[in-house]
């Protein structure tokens, strides 16, 4: 019986310690995510843009062909 408060006492140093610990390595992957989305925004921000829809279009291209034979909700069956 006198070891449940002190097994109580190291269990919320463990958990707080491990939380500490956790949350600043999320906040350090966090901030180099956030860095590299803010620089997407800055110099080179159209070019990113434009090759992002001209791969979008061409991907559409691609895949509308492969989607429309494939259609399973189609009224026609063959």
């Amino acid at each position: 019986m006198q070891d449940i408060p002190l097994f109580l006492v190291f269990l919320r140093e463990y958990i707080v310690q491990k939380t500490l610990v956790s949350s600043k390595q999320f906040e350090a992957i966090k901030d180099i995510i956030v860095s590299f989305l803010i620089a997407k925004r800055g110099r080179y921000s159209s070019s990113f843009l434009n090759s992002s829809l001209i791969i979008l279009v061409a991907i559409a291209i691609v895949a509308g062909p492969i989607i429309a034979e494939n259609n399973l909700f189609s009224s026609t069956q063959q």
